[in-house]
């Protein structure tokens, strides 16, 4: 029975790919081919990227590093496939990022046992990641509530884990022009000052839309094209932003900022990120009670 594990084949030929695809059907893997390795770097949405990427071909050192280039699979396990001479061609996958390297030709049950040995990997890394960050989420604001000092300490965590420079907790009243940063990681007091919801068009679309916004360039993006420049000055080429909640009303954002391109890679921690943001949600909503907020009008 397949465990409908998402294993990516690229490199070689067609028939090269089918023949990888079938056989780790026969072990129980479900595994499909890609004729080249754009296609299977970039996932549509929120689809994650495969747990597993097989390379193979006559250059597959050049694939693993393409493949290690792109910030959707920066955590992903890359086996390579190589032909039995050259040696060095062993050495090379290994030297630009794979995990692991199989030898052709293959015996029988080596290729499958090779990949469950990834897979857990893969799995490992996920929850490896997922727990610690939450129980530390959990222990500050536990021990020190909702005070500026200990949500820019969550920041802090939420930067370290998802691969970020930058993070704020915005606040936001509906009907505002205005959202008011409750603590950042960047600012010199990390916290008590405002921005122009028409400067942020990625936040002010995560609040609107209730979804997840991944942008691997801002100076490049269709959706932050209008602050193209702004946006340059800042530094920032990738961001992700994740709206915040309180019982069924959008009430802010958390917003997460780079200055190299790429945000793909937190499709593999988005959910960790959404309990982040969920995590901090109490803290938006007591802002937004407050009849201190400045400049929400």
């Amino acid at each position: 029975m397949s465990d409908g594990t998402d294993i990516v084949i690229v490199g070689g030929d067609a028939a090269g790919r089918a023949a990888v695809v079938s056989q780790l059907a026969a072990a129980g893997l479900a595994a499909e081919g890609a004729d080249a390795l754009p296609s299977a770097l970039t996932p549509d949405g929120d689809e994650p990227p495969p747990a597993l990427l097989i390379v193979m071909g006559p250059e597959p050192a050049a694939l693993v590093l393409a493949a290690r280039e792109a910030p959707a699979l920066a955590e992903v396990p890359v086996l390579a496939i190589v032909a039995r001479v050259p040696t060095a061609a062993s050495t090379e996958c290994l030297a630009a990022g794979a995990a692991d390297v199989a030898t052709l030709p293959l015996a029988p049950g080596v290729l499958a046992a090779r990949c469950r040995t990834l897979l857990r990997l893969s799995r490992s890394r996920g929850s490896a990641a997922l727990a610690p960050a939450l129980i530390r989420v959990n222990d500050i604001l536990s021990q020190h509530g909702d005070d500026a000092g200990a949500l820019a300490s969550v920041l802090d965590v939420a930067c370290d884990v998802l691969g970020f420079e930058r993070a704020s907790l915005l606040a936001h009243i509906e009907g505002s022009e205005h959202c008011f940063v409750i603590a950042a990681t960047d600012a010199p007091t990390r916290s008590q000052f405002t921005l122009a919801i028409a400067d942020y068009p990625e936040i002010a679309h995560a609040m609107r839309t209730g979804a997840v916004v991944l942008i691997d360039d801002a100076t490049t993006d269709p959706l932050t094209s209008s602050v193209a420049a702004k946006v340059a000055e800042r530094g920032v080429r990738g961001l992700a932003v994740f709206p915040v909640s309180w019982r069924g009303a959008s009430l802010g954002a958390l917003l997460l900022r780079r200055s190299a391109v790429g945000a793909g890679h937190v499709i593999a921690r988005i959910d960790l990120g959404r309990l982040i943001a969920a995590n901090m949600a109490r803290s938006v909503a007591a802002t937004t009670s407050s009849a201190t907020v400045p400049m929400l009008t």
